[in-house]
């Protein structure tokens, strides 16, 4: 997915930056070059926990995607697909790979969801076209 990342900021753990996509923007890790500032990158998103429905994932009542901050925890509006030992976010033109804690509503897959992880544990990764 291409981003716009800007507001690089040095912490203790790497980088945070914010990216922003056309339907959201949020804060989170950056797994590139540490000297960036800001800048048009293609990315992959790695979110580094498991998803627990009815805890950080639930239905979305909007079916488009979305990316936004909620008290310091980045929220994802994304399309699920599975099977669950096989999900991943359908997150505009990216696949996230997700996994999860416990059973998930057969109703759920291939629905409109969000989840919502910490953003330390959100991570984008840039690479070359």
């Amino acid at each position: 997915m291409l981003v716009e990342v800007s507001d690089a900021v040095r912490t203790p753990d790497g980088v945070s930056v914010v990216c922003r996509v056309p339907f959201g923007q949020a804060r989170m890790r950056w797994c590139g070059d540490p000297s960036v500032s800001a800048g048009s990158f293609h990315v992959e998103w790695t979110i580094n926990v498991n998803a627990d429905w009815g805890r950080n994932s639930w239905f979305s009542a909007v079916a488009q995607p979305g990316l936004w901050m909620d008290a310091g925890a980045v929220v994802f509006r994304a399309r699920l697909r599975g099977p669950a030992e096989l999900a991943d976010l359908e997150f505009g033109d990216s696949l996230v790979l997700l996994e999860f804690d416990g059973p998930v509503p057969a109703e759920a897959w291939n629905s409109w969801i969000e989840l919502q992880v910490p953003s330390d544990q959100v991570e984008i990764h840039p690479y070359n076209l």
